[in-house]
């Protein structure tokens, strides 16, 4: 990752690994909505991350990139699964198809 630009989306290591990330990127960002990680982050610099308990890392990534611009349908159904808001028309019956495992034959 030395010199690459990083986004970690959803997810978060802890404060040490996350603080020698940021000092090998070229740039570093954490878009995450889990209350833990922010917790365990709140000593990193601002620049370095974005936390929002009310939308997905599925949003948050959309909003960070796209700023202003609509977020398209799948990532809302997406959130609204993910941070249980069940507000989505059938987000239930949508959701659900994510969760179906199709067997693979053995190769």
């Amino acid at each position: 990752m030395t010199g690459k630009h990083v986004a970690v989306v959803d997810f978060s290591f802890d404060a040490e690994t996350t603080e020698k990330h940021i000092k090998a990127a070229a740039s570093y960002v954490v878009l995450d909505h889990h209350a833990s990680a922010e917790e365990a982050l709140k000593l990193l610099p601002d620049e370095n991350k974005v936390f929002s308990m009310k939308q997905s890392g599925a949003t948050l990534a959309w909003n960070f990139w796209h700023p202003g611009k609509a977020c398209p349908m799948l990532f809302r159904y997406i959130e609204d699964k993910d941070i249980w808001r069940w507000a989505m028309h059938r987000s239930k019956e949508f959701s659900a198809a994510f969760d179906l495992e199709v067997p693979l034959p053995h190769s």
